[in-house]
């Protein structure tokens, strides 16, 4: 008699994503020709009490300074960890893709490391610049573009956002304005709400996608192994690591040992396995008959 098996393997037996030894979430914050005029900073006339908690929740740095005082070279400078040169990240139109294509990026490096990756806002000067190393490239308006109009050009054409009629009407006759404006509006109108309300959107969306993997993980789990779970405790979903004595234990596995000869024990000496995809393991989990 020949039987064919479907096994379930890991390299180690873990229940769920790791919240011990997880990878950080990462949120980059990119603000140029700014300087630090916050009360953190001892700018005590300035109200900022949502990024004074932030410095002290982190590490607020006192002397940090530019590798080159030009907003889109000092953003190319820093995606990319090299200082700029003679012939290259020297003015705002800098391109990476252009001037250091073969250089990974940190975004490109977190995409290769399993992290989803998200542009939102002006991240490089140029929307399109190091396109793939995005899951996802976002600005407000951008993609609203009319027909025969690139996104980076209706972006760019868009970017003042002014509100007020009187700065509107300026900016079409000079094309220039003013460096700010005070406008009646909610912060949802302008392009920094926009833009602020997208990042919230995205960190919800990606938490509640971590969560019902999370979930679906757990059902598969308890589905597969039912009332062998002995102890089925708070810590069992939690991301701890089991080895197999303890997974053993607690009912998360039926045996250890080598899988040849385990197969071989359960369902005699003439098994032939036919592994569609396996890891090295030292856990197996119930086999199933097709």
């Amino acid at each position: 008699m020949r039987l064919n098996f479907s096994i379930l393997l890991f390299f180690i037996l873990t229940l769920s994503y790791s919240q011990v030894n997880k990878k950080p979430n990462i949120l980059l914050l990119y603000m140029d020709d700014l300087r630090p005029e916050l009360n953190s900073y001892g700018s005590k006339h300035i109200y900022s009490p949502n990024i004074d908690k932030l410095a002290e929740k982190g590490v607020q740095f006192n002397e940090a300074y530019a590798n080159v005082a030009v907003c889109g070279a000092s953003r190319a400078s820093m995606l990319t960890g090299i200082y700029p040169g003679i012939d290259y990240f020297i003015d705002y139109k800098t391109r990476v893709d252009i001037e250091k294509n073969d250089i990974v990026t940190i975004p490109k490096l977190l995409k290769n490391n399993g992290y989803t990756t998200i542009s939102n806002g002006k991240i490089y000067h140029f929307l399109d610049d190091k396109w793939d190393d995005w899951d996802e490239v976002w600005r407000p308006y951008a993609f609203d573009n009319p027909e025969g109009i690139e996104p980076i050009d209706w972006w760019q054409s868009l970017w003042k956002d002014y509100q007020t009629t009187e700065n509107k009407e300026l900016e079409k006759i000079t094309g220039k304005g003013p460096a700010f404006e005070i406008a009646n509006v909610k912060d949802s109108v302008l392009i920094d709400g926009l833009l602020t309300n997208k990042v919230i959107r995205d960190i919800k969306r990606l938490k509640n996608i971590q969560k019902e993997l999370h979930l679906q993980f757990i059902g598969f789990v308890k589905s597969r192994r039912g009332d062998k779970i002995k102890d089925e405790n708070k810590e069992i979903f939690t991301g701890a690591f089991w080895s197999g004595e303890s997974g053993l234990e607690i009912g998360l596995v039926d045996a250890i040992g080598e899988m040849k000869r385990v197969l071989k024990d359960r369902f005699g000496e003439k098994v032939k396995k036919r592994a569609k995809q396996v890891f090295f393991c030292d856990v197996i989990l119930p086999c199933r008959i097709k």
